[in-house]
């Protein structure tokens, strides 16, 4: 699972572009349990919806009580951004803190956290 982590954290450049974040993702996902879903298809198939159904469907499976996620912070302009937000925010995640520098300055990090 490593290996499709790294060629979709590569195939886009524009969201995961910074290389000491994607080692760490692909490291972590060569350790953990990840969830992908194949289709040529973009979100109006609801397949982030499902991805998030299956993670939160393992997580309480093993008792684990919350789930957290990390996004850009409003205080960047991406519309992008903006949208993957309101995804996050749609399926129940609520803001819990936020990080101006955890990744750089420029890419200022929210923390979401939902109850499972």
């Amino acid at each position: 699972m490593a290996a499709v982590c790294a060629l979709i954290l590569r195939a886009l450049p524009a969201w995961f572009g910074i290389e000491a974040a994607n080692q760490h993702y692909i490291e972590y996902v060569a350790a953990h349990p990840t969830f992908v879903a194949y289709d040529d298809q973009h979100s109006d198939q609801g397949i982030g919806r499902a991805l998030v159904r299956a993670a939160e469907d393992h997580l309480r499976a093993q008792d684990v009580r919350f789930l957290q996620v990390k996004t850009l912070s409003a205080k960047h302009p991406s519309p992008e951004y903006a949208r993957t937000r309101a995804f996050y925010l749609g399926i129940g995640f609520a803001p819990l803190e936020e990080f101006s520098t955890l990744w750089d300055e420029a890419n200022p990090c929210l923390q979401l956290i939902k109850a499972l």
